[in-house]
């Protein structure tokens, strides 16, 4: 079933690349990559390692202060820190926090929680010729279950032809 899914969502981005205006890519293409994984919010956003400053950011369901809050917790993020020592690879938040202990931590309640995050898949992704490091999350809200190992995997596939084709479109 997800062979099947992924082929169109492929086929789907493709076209999409080729016909999207530059400023309306990012929203049409969450809304091709909600079909193959369903999730409420994203972010999408290139910057620097070096004091993880952030170039340039797409949010997508989350109000634009989420930014302005997670500078406040950026050197706490565990899955930041994962996913930047092993770019292409995608983690889950779980993977780095009991769930018990996640929620008892100030990243969680002040950011998190607060703007409805309560799982997310991350991956970044190094962009050589601009030395920058691309790095998209989605996330669940509670009503969900949590993100199962197929949809990182999905994701995992997803993203590299995602920002492939973002940087050609």
């Amino acid at each position: 079933m997800l062979d099947r899914q992924m082929g169109r969502f492929v086929s789907r981005l493709i076209k999409l690349g080729h016909r999207a205006p530059v400023n309306d890519f990012k929203d049409a293409a969450m809304g091709l990559l909600a079909e193959l994984i369903p999730f409420d919010m994203a972010l999408w956003a290139s910057g620097y390692t070096d004091d993880l400053r952030v170039h340039n950011v797409y949010l997508h369901g989350l109000p634009a202060d989420m930014m302005d809050n997670w500078e406040r917790f950026k050197h706490q993020d565990r899955l930041l820190a994962n996913i930047i020592a092993a770019p292409g690879e995608t983690f889950d938040v779980y993977e780095f926090y009991a769930r018990q202990e996640r929620q008892a931590l100030a990243i969680y309640q002040q950011h998190s929680h607060a703007y409805g995050i309560e799982s997310a898949i991350s991956t970044a992704l190094a962009v050589p010729r601009s030395g920058l490091l691309d790095v998209m999350s989605l996330y669940r809200n509670g009503s969900r279950p949590a993100f199962t190992p197929e949809e990182r995997a999905a994701k995992q596939f997803a993203f590299p032809l995602l920002t492939q084709i973002w940087q050609h479109n």
